[in-house]
């Protein structure tokens, strides 16, 4: 029989607090989005600033699972790598978000968001990352 699947359990099936704190962590900025929404709103152009969220957010987490290795290394403390991979989904998850909601911003035409990705710099550079 196969054990169920659960995040917050470490690799010896223990209960592993980094992981439950992290996982927290990794889901605040959803969080935090949609309460901004249900409070203040998101201003004249919500799609732009929740696109501005998620990409903010996909850099975050992609450079602290990069981080992660070198970290585990100075501080001594091995468990850091449990949740390395937990970081790295989450900044997939985000950069998928980012540019689904850029997608959606140009009305889902994918021949001007692949123009407008190889035509401008900053986005040609970030599609590649």
């Amino acid at each position: 029989m196969k054990k169920p699947w659960q995040i917050w359990r470490d690799r010896r099936g223990r209960l592993s607090p980094l992981r439950i704190v992290t996982l927290a962590v990794l889901i605040l900025p959803v969080g935090i989005a949609i309460h901004a929404y249900a409070t203040t709103g998101f201003g004249a152009r919500p799609l732009n600033d929740m696109i501005h969220r998620a990409g903010y957010w996909a850099l975050i987490f992609l450079m602290t699972s990069l981080a992660v290795t070198p970290l585990r290394r100075i501080a001594r403390f091995g468990n850091l790598i449990d949740v390395r991979r937990m970081i790295g989904v989450a900044a997939f998850f985000y950069i998928a978000a980012h540019l689904s909601l850029y997608i959606a911003d140009q009305s889902f035409s994918l021949t001007k968001v692949a123009s407008e990705i190889v035509l401008r710099l900053y986005l040609t550079i970030g599609f590649i990352a």
